[in-house]
């Protein structure tokens, strides 16, 4: 099938988005980077969906039990979701050797570690529950209201952010892109 817009042809490729405001600019699955609009309930989970994790080799394709990815508070407004089990041995490793040194940077090294990295369990229904920190790191207040979030979508993990991360990186743009429109 294919699209008319104008004099254009486009591929008509049907996605399955939530109220898509505007469509991608490159809509193949297999696209190598892709972003969606989410929303976190008034619980703070994020609901995983399939679309989003069948990219990625680590993630259990049919969750039967509760399960855990590495969330890294990577900046201010953005979680990084990483897997756990390829990661959270050297984090442990670095923070117990850390502990046997008796310096002041290396406890707050240790501090920085606690702070950084966190487990983040996803349940068998798909939700990922963020807490209290991760709500906090994405700048949103703790009273459980619904919040909006962006999802970027990589080939080993999945960046949400917040809008105003989402914009100040907007703002930045990308010496990639400075010649486009």
């Amino acid at each position: 099938m294919i699209a008319v817009v104008g004099e254009m042809i486009y591929p008509y490729c049907p996605m399955a988005l939530t109220r898509p405001s505007g469509y991608p600019m490159v809509e193949d699955e297999s696209a190598p980077v892709r972003e969606e609009v989410a929303v976190i309930d008034g619980r703070g989970r994020l609901y995983m969906q399939r679309r989003w994790t069948q990219r990625i080799s680590w993630w259990p394709s049919n969750p039967t039990e509760l399960f855990s990815v590495l969330m890294i508070f990577a900046e201010p407004g953005l979680l990084s979701l990483r897997d756990w089990v390829a990661n959270s041995a050297g984090i442990a490793e670095r923070y117990a050797e850390l502990a046997e040194l008796d310096e002041e940077d290396a406890r707050e090294a240790m501090r920085l570690i606690q702070d950084r990295y966190r487990r983040l369990p996803v349940d068998k229904g798909r939700r990922a529950h963020i807490g209290d920190a991760g709500l906090a790191h994405l700048g949103f207040p703790l009273d459980r209201a619904k919040n909006t979030v962006y999802v970027a979508l990589f080939a080993d993990r999945i960046d949400v952010f917040s809008a105003n991360y989402r914009d100040s990186k907007l703002v930045e743009s990308s010496s990639w892109i400075e010649d486009l429109p």
